[in-house]
């Protein structure tokens, strides 16, 4: 076979392309995978808010139908589905959750001069902050979790009283607060990553396009 031989030359100038080119495309993979990612983790919390909603007319219907509550203590009243529905909500957010830790990650790697280094920063930090809010969240509102489970399978035990039901009601409320105000803080942080991210993208793939 005949030797094919290649000018060191345009050896040298294809690889500056291909350098430049995947620069671009690393940066842009990273803000489709992060978009992709914000997308799952927002419709997962809506889930989750959408079956918080759902509780107290579960409870509700619970004790109406059950006087003697023992659904509660085989697990078969309704809030126990929505408590399980929930944690499989909060268990795919935990997975989209360390991709954005990964996405992290291979930003802070890529290196090129054309790309725009005070958005890329910006966008850094913006991811930084929402990953941490998410995983103090998650970590918090899955005690919420343990905690409203345990509550309610107290109600069937015999020397459940009254002060039973209501101070575990209150404790519940007031643990609920705090998730409800990191979760306030998250939705604008996620606000915020999206502004950046979306920013990113446009300035590379504008820049992309005059080539």
């Amino acid at each position: 076979m005949k030797k094919i031989s290649v000018p060191l030359s345009l050896l040298g100038v294809s690889f500056l392309l291909a350098g430049c080119d995947t620069s671009a495309k690393d940066t842009l993979a990273v803000t489709d995978t992060l978009e992709e990612k914000e997308k799952g983790i927002v419709e997962q919390i809506n889930a989750v808010t959408a079956q918080e909603s759902q509780l107290q007319k579960q409870f509700s219907e619970t004790l109406k139908n059950d006087k003697e509550l023992k659904t509660f203590k085989d697990d078969s009243s309704k809030v126990f589905e929505n408590i399980q529905n929930r944690k499989d909500a909060l268990d795919t957010i935990e997975e989209d959750a360390s991709e954005l830790s990964d996405q992290s990650d291979k930003l802070k790697d890529i290196k090129g001069e054309e790309l725009p280094k005070q958005d890329m920063t910006n966008l850094e930090e913006k991811l930084d902050s929402a990953s941490g809010t998410l995983d103090e969240w998650l970590k918090t509102y899955k005690k919420d979790l343990d905690q409203e489970e345990k509550y309610f399978k107290s109600l069937s035990k015999e020397d459940a009283t009254y002060e039973t039901f209501t101070n575990g009601i209150d404790t519940l409320n007031g643990q609920h607060q705090k998730s409800n105000e990191t979760l306030t803080q998250l939705d604008k942080q996620l606000s915020e990553l999206t502004t950046a991210r979306s920013t990113v993208a446009e300035k590379v793939q504008e820049q992309e396009n005059k080539k």
